[in-house]
């Protein structure tokens, strides 16, 4: 069991000696005061974060859990003066994210609020949170694997040789295959309460809507009506690569149940995408289990090959020359 030890108080709280440290920001008052508590549900679920987080991270790697009462203002804060941050990704959103720091050690930075329960919430929804909790837990610190071993997206997706087309989608897709790899290893240790399959038309809702938004602005500001697309696209096929490794996951030896193909969006914008999708991440190991940059290059360059050859059938005609110049049209009257 990890068991910190307290010492040097910084500004917003206090940071804990030793291999794995502890920091609490924004956070005063009673909530700071229940967090400090050993016998609250609160410090308890801390303290298995970081359980959980200490037994999946390297055994040399400096980690930092951080756990905020503001965490769009802890993240902006390491990302530098004048960033920009929020937390909706699709159609979720985030509680969690592990940064490099200049020290060559790691932050995960933790939404504390997450952290609370009321005294009245039933039991079934105390045990469901902690599911999730757990399972956040045990995806964070696969980041931290994976760039200890330089595996992680940064050092495999300029390796990337391909078309301008396909290449442009370099960065996304192996954003996605990072993901896939952290859900992989994550979905073994502690599966989450909550299914991807559940809410994935969600997903495709969120999909449709932004790129009915992009379309009513692309004759005004294409520009606008380009990054909203592209960000569409990147969303959906992260969701995907979520599902494929929830797909992926067997569980007391019976696959998962495959997702429902009947829910509204699924047959004109991922039923003929998602067995190539499906495919082209098994071959990425999870992010426990040892690989190459090279070898994940190439599954990204598959999974670019994919992404450019899907965009055409689904209405978006996307175009990227040697130049750097980027065109775009919407060939459907509406998503």
């Amino acid at each position: 069991m990890v068991t910190p030890e307290t010492s040097d108080a910084t500004q917003d709280g206090n940071t804990i000696s030793g291999p794995l440290t502890l920091t609490i920001e924004h956070l005063t008052g009673p909530a700071r005061e229940n967090l400090g508590d050993s016998a609250s549900l609160a410090s308890e679920r801390m303290m298995r974060i970081i359980q959980i987080g200490a037994d999946c991270r390297p055994d040399e790697a400096p980690v930092h859990f951080v756990f905020t009462g503001d965490f769009i203002q802890s993240v902006k804060t390491r990302l530098g003066e004048g960033s920009s941050y929020d937390t909706q990704r699709g159609a979720n959103s985030t509680i969690a994210r592990t940064m490099r720091r200049d020290d060559e050690g790691y932050d995960i930075i933790y939404d504390a609020a997450f952290l609370f329960s009321l005294a009245q919430d039933p039991p079934e929804d105390i045990a469901a949170l902690d599911a999730v909790l757990d399972h956040v837990a045990a995806h964070e610190p696969q980041h931290v694997a994976m760039a200890w071993t330089r595996t992680d997206a940064e050092h495999f997706q300029d390796l990337v040789t391909l078309e301008p087309v396909p290449r442009r989608f370099r960065k996304s897709m192996a954003i996605v295959i990072e993901e896939y790899r952290c859900e992989r290893a994550a979905n073994k240790i502690a599966p989450s309460a909550s299914t991807r399959a559940s809410a994935f038309h969600a997903d495709i809702a969120h999909f449709r809507d932004s790129l009915n938004a992009s379309l009513a602005i692309c004759n005004s500001d294409i520009s606008t009506a380009l990054f909203i697309a592209m960000t569409a696209v990147s969303e959906l096929w992260k969701a995907m690569g979520y599902l494929a490794a929830e797909v992926a996951t067997v569980d007391d030896g019976q696959p998962p149940t495959e997702p429902d193909s009947s829910i509204q969006g699924w047959e004109p914008y991922v039923g003929e995408i998602w067995p190539v999708v499906r495919q082209i991440l098994a071959l990425a190991p999870p992010a426990n289990e040892p690989t190459t940059a090279q070898h994940l290059a190439t599954v990204t360059e598959l999974l670019c090959k994919a992404v450019s050859y899907w965009m055409p059938t689904i209405g978006i005609l996307y175009d990227y020359d040697e130049q750097l110049d980027e065109s775009c049209y919407w060939t459907r009257p509406s998503f």
